[in-house]
């Protein structure tokens, strides 16, 4: 019986943990908004190329987000991994909105 209770509480403080981290990776990535990448690779337009990105990622993470509706046993092995692929898309997306916004002001 204390080895269940002790399994529980850590698998609970763990979960805590990762939510706390996920949160702060998508406070950290609020940081990119004022980044304004207008070109890389030899004058090649950023935006372009950055918005392939969140543009795979986002379809990706909706499709593993209903696996873990369908399959709730699976969320304690992939929900960390999930949770940090969407915080990569949303950094992706403010990076994409920025080299948009300085492409368009390149050409105005």
């Amino acid at each position: 019986m204390a080895v269940e209770s002790s399994i529980s509480r850590f698998g609970a403080e763990s979960r805590l943990r990762a939510e706390y981290l996920l949160a702060g990776l998508a406070v950290v990535s609020l940081a990119l908004v004022p980044v304004h990448i207008t070109t890389i690779y030899s004058g090649l337009p950023a935006h372009p190329l950055f918005l392939h990105v969140p543009v795979t990622l986002i379809p990706i993470a909706t499709i593993w987000g209903l696996g873990l509706a369908v399959r709730p046993a699976w969320f304690m092995r992939t929900g960390v991994p999930l949770g940090v692929l969407t915080v990569i898309a949303l950094a992706a997306t403010f990076l994409t909105v920025g080299a948009g916004e300085a492409l368009q002001s390149a050409f105005i």
